[in-house]
């Protein structure tokens, strides 16, 4: 079991992203930390040319039975919701100890080591933003 992993959950529709985002990963990923791509079922396949020793690809329903179907709930898109669920429930695959999420459009700048994501061997850092997307009227 890995201390700490990147957890990159995706879809076909990002794949443009992804591509610019696995050089960065591979370039600046001092300490190899292992990076987890899930995608649903139906993407696999398009997300496969980037598996390598360090980049393990899963699907979404290898995760969790936990899946909304294709209807919205509440006006928010069900895989908006699923990348969610995923992001939660990844932990009981027990694959790593830890683990720090990112979205698809985002880029390594800078050489990154284990330390960036880990206060100590033990503890992680925490970090919450603030998600002004869903932000609704407190009525």
């Amino acid at each position: 079991m890995h201390k700490l992993a990147i957890l990159l959950v995706t879809y076909i529709g990002d794949i443009g992203y992804v591509e610019r985002l696995i050089p960065s990963y591979v370039k600046y990923n001092k300490d190899k930390i292992p990076l987890y791509i899930v995608t649903p079922a139906s993407d696999r396949k398009a997300f496969e040319k980037f598996e390598t020793d360090g980049i393990i690809l899963l699907t979404e329903e290898s995760i969790t039975d936990n899946l909304v179907c294709d209807n919205s709930v509440r006006g928010i898109r069900p895989g908006y919701i699923n990348q969610e669920i995923i992001k939660l429930a990844f932990w009981e695959k027990k694959l790593c100890e830890n683990y720090f999420c990112m979205d698809s459009d985002g880029q390594f700048v800078r050489d990154f080591y284990i330390s960036d994501f880990m206060y100590d061997h033990d503890t992680p850092y925490t970090i919450l933003v603030e998600d002004n997307e869903l932000a609704v009227e407190p009525e």
